[in-house]
């Protein structure tokens, strides 16, 4: 383990899933093939994303409003930080050189960018140093399973990542949709499709990570950025009695009968997940992790990036736990309450390890 390896991705994201999963990869990393750190690294877009206090001075109404939320869920926002921040201290190893905005130092004998959505420049607006244009050696240069996030690229973004990636010595993304169109770019280089970074450890290490099960009764997790309805109509059709739990920082419930979980940090979020009897949600690395602890569960894939979570379950062969506009409420709680075969699925998940295993073996020179 002679070379020394940085993580450049969203680590600083105040996000479940980007937390996770440079994590994982982390691990892999400093488990098989270097001595590895998370690059603590924070980009422009991020700045002051996830404030404690927020006011909007567009009107002197919302600015009323504004500071009237902020006092209100200061508490719930202060504990989440908290927790996100002792989960990164205790559990990951970040750098101990912190970065704002840009990348000056070459630091590393090696570099992987990714996993997540670190090259869909619409969401990091626009932001180059993914690209790690102060990196001189293309070789030291990797991308792991990194995602564009989108299906279709402009003249402009293909421009960007024609230019940004072309000395990278390795080139791997999360998506299909994403390794066909980055194919199209270079169609002399070799572009590898690889799982995200949280299936490369085993239910057992996350289970471990978890936190104890706080909710003694049977629920219904539901994980939703913009399809809370279609969750929580799924959910009552699945069982009009069984508690539903949401993960929700808001002071109001969406419904009377709904639990919030409120600012829960990665640990919580494991274990809401590994203790759930149904898990709807429209998250990617709520899927991702629905998948990994073996849960009977529906992914709702929202318009626009909705290949990412397609391209998951359908390599897995769960393309019939997606959730689409047309499909009836009976499909849905027949589909649902069938038992998966966990036993293949698990199979294919060590399989696209594998794939992973060799893509790392040739970057760092062994097998």
């Amino acid at each position: 383990m002679d070379k020394k390896t940085g993580i450049l991705t969203l680590s600083s994201a105040q996000n479940y899933g980007a937390v996770l999963q440079c994590h994982s990869l982390c691990k892999y990393l400093n488990d098989h093939f270097s001595n590895t750190e998370i690059i603590d690294f924070t980009p422009k877009f991020i700045v002051g994303r996830y404030s404690l206090i927020y006011i909007d001075k567009s009107s002197f109404f919302r600015m009323f409003e504004t500071i009237i939320s902020s006092f209100l869920n200061y508490p719930v926002k202060y504990l989440k930080r908290k927790r996100f921040n002792k989960f990164r201290r205790k559990c990951s190893v970040y750098s101990d050189k912190r970065i704002i905005g840009h990348l000056a130092d070459d630091d590393y004998d090696q570099y992987i960018v990714g996993s997540d959505q670190v090259y869909n420049l619409e969401l990091t607006g626009y932001d180059t140093e993914f690209f790690l244009p102060t990196v001189k050696d293309g070789m030291k240069k990797a991308t792991y399973a990194a995602s564009l996030g989108v299906s279709m690229l402009n003249e402009e973004k293909s421009s960007i990542l024609l230019k940004g990636l072309s000395d990278f010595g390795y080139l791997s993304f999360r998506e299909t949709v994403g390794c066909e169109l980055i194919a199209n770019l270079f169609p002399d280089k070799k572009i590898e499709r690889l799982i995200d970074p949280v299936f490369l450890n085993e239910k057992k290490y996350w289970t471990q990570i978890a936190s104890k099960r706080k909710y003694s009764r049977p629920y219904i997790l539901i994980y939703s950025f913009i399809n809370f309805d279609r969750a929580y109509n799924i959910a009552r059709d699945i069982d009009k009695y069984i508690d539903i739990i949401m993960i929700n920082d808001g002071i109001k419930k969406m419904k009377s009968d709904v639990i919030n979980a409120r600012g829960i940090g990665p640990k919580e979020f494991l274990s809401l997940i590994l203790y759930a009897d149904y898990i709807i949600t429209d998250s990617f690395h709520g899927t991702a992790f629905s998948v990994i602890f073996n849960k009977k569960f529906f992914s709702i894939p929202y318009k626009g990036t909705e290949s990412r979570v397609v391209d998951m379950l359908e390599l897995f062969g769960l393309g019939n736990r997606i959730i689409y506009d047309e499909d009836s409420a009976e499909k849905i709680v027949l589909n649902i309450k069938d038992n998966i075969d966990y036993n293949y699925v698990n199979k294919c998940i060590n399989k696209e390890k594998e794939k992973t295993k060799n893509y790392f073996c040739k970057i760092y020179g062994k097998g």
